[in-house]
């Protein structure tokens, strides 16, 4: 099954949630482990607030102790992950979607597969930019917009 395109952001709001320290984890491949939705939907039954030594202690478990499975129809997500905001990958998602309605692959040059953007005052200034302008309107037009826009545009700063 092929992975949502927000599965890694999906994966870091989780963790971020639960109390990971991105600083200190080594990684999260898995050897014969869940799927990666099931991995995802394993993340969302963990409480909120565990904290980084209790994860790792807890990712390290077998699936009979708390650790990776694809979790059964009577394991609910932890009660905090309805209400759970993070807003870097909030963010982050919302600029991908407003760069694909912008910069869909029909506007691409030729022979490329992509795009790259430096986003000169940051990810909350292109996201305004990026809302100011119209469906496919291709990567000159947002370089152009991204250049030509103060920063302080819709309070983003950089």
């Amino acid at each position: 099954m092929k992975q949502s395109r927000y599965y890694t952001l999906d994966v870091q709001c989780e963790l971020r949630r639960i109390g990971v320290d991105f600083s200190r984890l080594r990684g999260l491949a898995s050897r014969g482990g869940p799927s990666s939705e099931d991995f995802l939907r394993w993340l969302r039954t963990i409480p909120g607030g565990t904290g980084h030594e209790a994860f790792l202690t807890r990712l390290q478990a077998p699936p009979d102790r708390g650790g990776p499975h694809a979790p059964g129809s009577g394991e609910s997500p932890a009660p905090d992950v309805a209400t759970y905001v993070d807003s870097e990958s909030e963010e982050t998602k919302a600029l991908m979607r407003e760069l694909d309605r912008v910069v869909p692959p029909s506007t691409w040059p030729e022979g490329t597969s992509g795009m790259g953007f430096d986003w000169p005052h940051g990810r909350a200034h292109a996201l305004a930019v990026l809302r100011t302008l119209p469906d496919g309107a291709g990567p000159a037009a947002l370089t152009r917009a991204l250049a030509a826009t103060p920063p302080d545009i819709g309070g983003a700063g950089a």
